[in-house]
C-alpha cells in the first residue's frame, strides 16, 4: 500500500486540514521526527537533528487539491522525483552517498543537496542519506512507488471535473497534469509533461486562437494521458457553485446551516454546452445583509479567476448574484440566526473559513479578518 503524504490531498469536493501550509512545506525524516537514531542505524554527529526534505521540480500552479504542499510523494512506476535536504535546524551537510534498502526504486546522488529516485517497482522502502564512503546515516524517508492509472488533465482555475472543456474566444486558460493510482493517490513524476510544450512542464498555457484540439499529456514511461479542448464563442448559462464542492450543481454550503457569522467561498461556473469555460470574468453582487471579500486566484499567464469570499451578516433573506458574458444566475437563500447559548459551557463559536486550498499563491492581503486561516 502506498505510503499517503503528511497532508491528505484530495478533490476539490474535500477540505484540506487546517493546518499552517509553510509547516508542510517539508517532510521529516525519520531521525528528525523521532528525535533518535533509527532501529538498526548506525547515525552520523554531523546532523544530529536529521534532515529534512523538499521536492525540487516544484509545481507552484498547480491546484493545492492536485498536488498539496511541496513534500515527497509517491513516485510513479519508471517515473523518477528529485528530492532536496538540509539538516533540521542543526548540523551541516555533508558529502553524501544516496543509497535504498529494496528494489522499489533506485537513488542517485546528484547535487551538493539533492537526490533523485527512479520507481522500478511497485512498493515502497527508504532512501538513505549517508556520509560518503560510509554507512553513517545523516537521515531516511520512505519512498512509495505506484502504478499509473491514468494520467489527470484538468483546470488550473476551480472548475468542475469534466471530460471536455472550451476556452473563451479571445481568452486563454492554463491546463495541468498529475498521473494517478487507481486508488486515486497522486503520483510524482518528474519526467511528466504535455506534448508540444517544454520537457517536464506539467501546467501549459491553452489559448482560443488555437482551435479545439485534443490535448495530450505522457509520464516518463510513456503513460498517456487527453483531454478535448473545444473554444466557446459565447456563454450558455452560468452558475454558482462551492469553491469545496465545484462537481455539485447549485451552493449548497449557502442552502443549508448557513448562519449569522458563518463564512464560505463560492466561484462562478459559465457553459457552453456540456463544457465548462475557462478563461471567463465574473461580477459578483449580493443583498445588503451579506458582504463579500475577492480572494484572487493566481493564473500562470497572469489573470485571475475570483472566487469570492461569503459572509452572512444578519439573519434573513438573502441573494447572491454572478453575472459572466450576459448571463445572469441569482441564488436566494436565508441567513440562519446564529443560535442562542443555554450555558457558557455549550456557547457556540461562529463558524470560521478554510483556506487550505487557496495555497501560497493566493493573493490574501485584502481579504477582511473573517477570511484569514484560526
Amino acid at each position: 500500500m502506498l505510503r499517503k503524504p503528511a497532508l491528505a490531498v484530495l478533490p476539490l469536493v474535500a477540505l484540506l486540514p487546517l493546518l499552517p501550509l509553510a509547516a508542510c512545506n517539508v517532510e521529516l525524516g525519520d531521525r528528525a521526527a523521532s528525535g533518535q537514531c533509527p532501529a538498526g542505524e548506525t547515525c552520523s554527529s554531523a546532523t544530529p537533528s536529521g534532515l529534512v526534505f523538499t521536492r525540487t521540480h516544484d509545481a507552484p500552479d498547480m491546484p493545492l487539491s492536485v498536488w498539496g504542499p511541496n513534500i515527497p510523494r509517491p513516485v510513479a512506476l519508471g517515473g523518477r522525483e528529485q528530492l532536496r535536504f538540509a539538516p533540521n535546524g542543526q548540523g551541516a551537510l555533508v558529502a553524501f552517498d544516496a543509497k535504498v534498502t529494496n528494489a522499489s526504486f533506485t537513488a542517485t546522488a546528484d547535487g551538493v543537496d539533492t537526490a533523485t529516485v527512479k520507481g522500478a517497482a511497485v512498493g515502497s522502502g527508504y532512501l538513505r542519506i549517508t556520509e560518503a564512503g560510509k554507512d553513517l546515516l545523516l537521515d531516511r524517508v520512505e519512498i512509495a512507488v505506484g502504478r499509473v492509472s491514468r494520467v489527470w488533465i484538468g483546470a488550473q482555475e476551480p472548475a468542475p471535473s469534466a471530460p471536455s472543456y472550451a476556452v473563451l474566444a479571445g481568452a486563454s486558460a492554463v491546463l495541468v497534469t498529475a498521473p494517478q493510482t487507481a486508488d486515486g493517490t497522486w503520483l510524482a513524476d518528474d519526467g511528466l509533461g504535455f506534448d508540444g510544450a517544454i520537457a517536464g512542464m506539467q501546467t501549459v498555457l491553452v489559448r482560443a486562437q488555437d482551435g479545439a484540439r485534443t490535448v495530450t499529456a505522457r509520464t516518463s514511461a510513456g503513460d498517456l494521458g487527453t483531454l478535448d479542448l473545444g473554444v466557446a464563442d459565447q456563454i450558455d448559462r452560468v452558475e454558482l457553485r462551492s469553491l469545496f464542492d465545484l462537481d455539485t450543481p447549485d451552493v449548497p454550503n449557502l442552502s443549508t446551516g448557513f448562519e449569522e457569522g458563518g463564512a464560505t467561498w463560492i466561484c462562478g461556473v459559465a457553459w457552453f454546452g456540456t463544457a465548462p469555460v475557462l478563461g471567463a470574468d465574473y461580477g459578483f453582487a449580493a443583498s445588503s445583509n451579506v458582504q463579500l471579500a475577492p480572494s484572487n486566484i493566481a493564473i500562470a499567464n497572469g489573470t485571475s479567476k475570483v472566487c469570492p469570499g461569503v459572509k452572512a451578516l444578519t439573519a434573513g433573506p438573502a441573494w447572491v448574484t454572478v453575472t459572466s458574458g450576459g448571463k445572469t444566475f441569482t441564488k436566494n437563500f436565508t441567513i440562519a440566526p446564529k443560535p442562542t447559548a443555554t450555558t457558557k459551557a455549550f456557547a457556540l463559536a461562529p463558524p470560521t473559513v478554510a483556506r487550505g486550498l487557496l495555497g501560497e499563491r493566493a493573493t490574501a492581503a485584502n481579504e477582511p479578518q473573517w477570511l484569514q486561516t484560526r
